[in-house]
Order: structure tokens, then C-alpha cells, then sequence
């Protein structure tokens, strides 16, 4: 009896020291997973704001001082945080050098970093940055000017060789299948948004410093002015960014502009098309009566068809009962122009609107662009949507 009360025993407490092991890995594997791999120590609140104030203030310095991608990283850091605290020196930075013709070429101050900054300003979304967007866009917008007036001579000389040589080569330069030729043109946004850009063209199509490579043997995309320039921004890019940060602060002031600086308004009659575009885009975010009848007042001046249809689109976006511009974004889904019906593909999509669910289908069934098709096929879908959820217009 003694022998098998003993084996007993030995049996429990081998069950015993089984279970407890496996309860010790299960707490420490649990332990493992809920230890923070950083230097915020479970959770604790003092830990967490020392890290983030310094954080902050790395950041401050790194806008002001730092290199380039310390620069765009630190402006990035701001936008994130939407802090009106950063408002003074995201502006200070987005106008340092800007109308300096030779330190505006240093790479810490290229369009990219600029674009970088303007875009926290929009997305801190105080309007104390107004004046300081508006002042950088009066910048920018002459050096574009400028830039495009240096150009038209050597542009209109390419065209005129381009037409001899299909002239000499038998071409009918009335053909309208005839591939025409693909000018550089600084009027035009660089390509580092070409990632979500729609149609698979290549870079150099709307690369306007495409030449600036040229002259160097080998690109090292390790040097940092390389490296940035390599980001393909300009200054169009830059007034496309600050048009986009002024549209989502969506101050009033910004329509008239702040003494001395012009309002978005007057750029309504730039020479310039896509800023004519992205000006009406900025209008319509701000979407205040005076924005929007300034939209009203230019629009039957506009030549343009993809200013026209942005215009429309910032219009109908706050009021869909607008049956004068509902027309003019069907008419553009029928036009035989490929940019055109896609961006009006787009507003359509967007807006969302049941009614247009015929003219879509009938769009849809002519589309020969698989990437206008695509835009289409999910304008219908949001249509059906709206024709069983109607939104309150």
C-alpha cells in the first residue's frame, strides 16, 4: 500500500509540474507579445510625450536646417499632426528663397520640397496660412510665366521643323490620325505624381526637366540633387499643391486674396489652362456664394474644354440642381477628345448622380479607352447606388 501511495504521489505531482510549465510558457510568450519594442514603456503617458517633444523638436530643426529629406520628412511629420503651431514655420520655409532665381536651384529648396510643405499647410487646414499660400502662388505663378515665355519661341520653331519633315516625308499634316510631335513644355505638371496618374504615358510626356539629364553621364541616385530632380517636380506641381492646400483650408479670404496678395479669383483669367483649372478646383473646395459665382461669371468666357469641365465639377459638387453644368459634363462624356472624357468621367463618378445612369451607359458602350472604361464602369455603379440610396441635394 505504501509503494502504490507513493506512485500515486509521483504521478500528481508529475501532472502538476506538466501543467505548471505549460502555464509559465503561456505567460511568458504573452509577455513577449504585450513588451513594447520602443522606448515607450507600457503605455506610460510621460514616456510617450518625452518622445513625441522631442520628436517635435527634431522636426523644427530639420525643416530649417536640415538636408533635403530631412526637409520633406519633417514636413511631413507637421502636415500629419495638423497642429496650427506649425503654420508659421511651414510658411517661413515654403517662402524662403522662392523668388531668388540662383538659391532656388539649391536642392533643399527644389518644387518637390516645396510641394511637401505646401501640402501640411493644407492639411493644418488654419487659416493663418492664407497669405502665405497666396504670396508663394503669386511667386510661382511668375516663374512659370516667365519660364513659358522663354519658351514659346524655341517651341514654335520645334513644331514648324516637325511638320517640314512630315511635309517632306509625303504626310497630310491636316490627317487627323497623324501622330503629332510631343513638345517640353514647362506650363505643364512634372510626373512625380504619375504613380496615380491615369494614362500609362511615359515620364518624358510630361517631364518639362527631362533636359536638365541629359548633360549628365551617369545619374547617381545617390547624390541628393540627383536624387530629388529625379522626383520630377516643377513649379506647376507647386501651384497645383498650393491651389490644393488653399481649397482644403477653404477660407474665404482666400477668394479675394489678402492685401497685397492676390485672391484665388483673378487666376481664373491666367493664360496658363491648368492653372485656370486648378483655380476653379480651389474655388469650388471653398464653395462659399462668392466663390461660386465667380466659376458662373468666367465660365461662358472659357475656350478650354478640361477647364470647362472642372469648373462644372466644382459647381455641381456643392449644388447638383445646377441642370446648366449637369448637361455640359454629359456633353463631354460624347466629345472625341480621350483627356476630356476621362476627366469628366471622373466628376461623374464622383458626383454620383442616378439620374445620369442612361448617358453613362451609353458612354460606357462607345468607350474605346479601357482606362476611361474602368472610370465609367464605376460612375454607373455609384449612379445605381444613388438611384436606391438618393442624397439629400
Amino acid at each position: 500500500m505504501k509503494c502504490r501511495s507513493y506512485a500515486i504521489n509521483i504521478n500528481s505531482a508529475l501532472r502538476w509540474s506538466k501543467t505548471t510549465t505549460l502555464a509559465a510558457l503561456i505567460a511568458a510568450t504573452l509577455a513577449l507579445l504585450v513588451v513594447p519594442t520602443h522606448q515607450v514603456r507600457g503605455g506610460t503617458q510621460d514616456d510617450a510625450i518625452a518622445l513625441w517633444s522631442k520628436r517635435y523638436k527634431q522636426a523644427y530643426q530639420d525643416l530649417r536646417y536640415g538636408h533635403t529629406f530631412e526637409k520633406i520628412e519633417a514636413a511631413r511629420l507637421m502636415g500629419a499632426h495638423k497642429k496650427a503651431r506649425y503654420i508659421r514655420p511651414l510658411g517661413k520655409e515654403l517662402l524662403r528663397d522662392l523668388d531668388n532665381p540662383i538659391y532656388r536651384r539649391i536642392p533643399t529648396n527644389d518644387p518637390y520640397v516645396k510641394v511637401q510643405i505646401a501640402w501640411a499647410m493644407g492639411e493644418i487646414g488654419h487659416k493663418q496660412a492664407v497669405p502665405a499660400l497666396l504670396q508663394a502662388l503669386a511667386t510661382t505663378t511668375a516663374i512659370v510665366e516667365e519660364e513659358f515665355k522663354s519658351s514659346q519661341a524655341v517651341r514654335q520653331m520645334e513644331l514648324e521643323n516637325a511638320d517640314a519633315a512630315a511635309q517632306a516625308r509625303g504626310e497630310d499634316l491636316n490627317d487627323p490620325g497623324r501622330i503629332k510631335p510631343i513638345i517640353m513644355d514647362r506650363s505643364r505638371p512634372g510626373p512625380f505624381l504619375l504613380e496615380g496618374y491615369t494614362f500609362p504615358y511615359s515620364p518624358d510626356m510630361f517631364w518639362s526637366q527631362a533636359d536638365e539629364f541629359k548633360s549628365i553621364p551617369a545619374v547617381d541616385p545617390t547624390a541628393e540633387d540627383h536624387r530629388i530632380r529625379l522626383l520630377g517636380a516643377n513649379y506647376m506641381n507647386l501651384i497645383r499643391a498650393l491651389f490644393m492646400a488653399i481649397g482644403e483650408i477653404g477660407h474665404e479670404s482666400a477668394v479675394d486674396g489678402v492685401d497685397p496678395h492676390a485672391g484665388v479669383g483673378s487666376y481664373l483669367t491666367n493664360r496658363i489652362p491648368f492653372i485656370r483649372a486648378f483655380a476653379a478646383h480651389a474655388l469650388g473646395k471653398i464653395g462659399s456664394l462668392k466663390a461660386l459665382s465667380l466659376i458662373d461669371q468666367h465660365y461662358p468666357n472659357e475656350q478650354v474644354d478640361e477647364v470647362k469641365v472642372r469648373a462644372a465639377f466644382s459647381v455641381l459638387g456643392h449644388d447638383k440642381t445646377r441642370v446648366e453644368y449637369y448637361k455640359e459634363l454629359l456633353r463631354y462624356l460624347a466629345i472625341d477628345d480621350d483627356r476630356t472624357r476621362y476627366l469628366a468621367a471622373v466628376a461623374m463618378r464622383t458626383l454620383a448622380m442616378g439620374e445620369a445612369l442612361d448617358q453613362l451607359r451609353d458612354a460606357y458602350r462607345i468607350e474605346h479607352d479601357p482606362v476611361t472604361r474602368t472610370v465609367l464602369k464605376e460612375a454607373i455603379h455609384n449612379a445605381e447606388v444613388d438611384s436606391v440610396i438618393p442624397v439629400n441635394y
